[in-house]
């Protein structure tokens, strides 16, 4: 049963900021919004800390890496281990008993993409920034709630990804 408590994006998440200087993780994995397919939940390839310069963002497994340049593109994915990225994501960590699956579908979720669009600012390259994201409101669910929801949205993503795998199969024959 739905509650009908509200809360926001910062009740279930919290931006960390930590920069690092890519030379100083040579051997990291690097994710870049090159990286990141609109509209999926894990990343789609990655680069080398080694081949980037200036400041990066560091992450760890069970973060949301979240695209803030054209939200409109819906780019977001739970990163599935450590490493740097782009600053163009904001990194975003779950607080203890949030459903990290969860979180990244709510990101990519409809509602949460048109409420970011509204918080842009910009004319050439248009970001929403955490202080607008961090105020987008939902139903308070519970942790079991969460995973039950979790579960079904990566299991619709999975259905799609392996769909779209088998229609690209036939196109190359």
């Amino acid at each position: 049963m739905m509650s009908t408590t509200t809360i926001f994006l910062s009740d279930l998440c919290d931006l960390v900021g930590v920069q690092v200087d890519p030379s100083s993780r040579a051997d990291d994995v690097y994710y870049g919004l090159e990286h990141v397919t609109p509209g999926r939940f894990v990343v789609n390839g990655e680069g080398k800390a080694s081949d980037v310069q200036s400041s990066k963002y560091a992450f760890q497994p069970g973060d949301v890496l979240y695209g803030k340049l054209r939200p409109y593109l819906n780019k977001a994915i739970l990163a599935d281990r450590a490493g740097i990225c782009t600053t163009e994501l904001l990194v975003l960590r779950p607080k203890g008993g949030v459903d990290p699956r969860f979180l990244v579908g709510l990101v990519h979720a409809p509602c949460f993409v048109e409420h970011a669009v509204a918080g842009t600012t910009g004319v050439q390259h248009p970001r929403t920034s955490w202080n607008h994201i961090c105020g987008f409101e939902l139903p308070a669910f519970e942790p079991e709630e969460q995973s039950n929801i979790a579960n079904l949205l990566w299991q619709v993503h999975d259905n799609l990804i392996a769909s779209e795998a088998v229609i690209e199969s036939g196109m190359n024959l």
